[in-house]
């Protein structure tokens, strides 16, 4: 089931580096913050986004009921994953960020279980 969501990843990268994103993918760590030590938590600002850390991420996971007795499981992921720090403004192409969302349900009494997948960017 990972496959679908690996190729699209290959896919934005490969078509990604003739714009040139290829930067980020050499040397451009050192321009993002790390995610270690105690971080001093402050809310609202922690439930949103933290664009100079690289990666982040959001997930929901659940079980639901429904009327006739059938159980669900599900889990949904948005992801945002830095690819320049600091890219080019006048660049409309230009890459800062590229954003995945992954959701699956499971129908525990079909013993089937689902997904899918989307990647985007801003741009023009």
């Amino acid at each position: 089931m990972l496959m679908p969501t690996l190729l699209r990843i290959l896919t934005v990268i490969i078509v990604l580096i003739p714009f040139g994103a290829q930067p980020a993918f050499a040397g451009a760590d050192s321009q993002w913050l790390q995610a270690i030590g105690p971080w001093p938590w402050s809310f609202p600002r922690d439930h949103g986004s933290h664009p100079d850390f690289r990666t982040e991420w959001w997930y929901f996971t659940g079980n639901l009921i429904d009327e006739q007795g059938k159980r669900y499981g599900y889990q949904l992921t948005f992801f945002r994953q830095g690819i320049q720090p600091h890219p080019d403004t006048d660049n409309p192409w230009s890459v800062r960020d590229l954003f995945f969302a992954h959701f699956t349900i499971t129908d525990v009494a079909e013993d089937r279980f689902d997904v899918a997948d989307s990647i985007s960017r801003a741009g023009p």
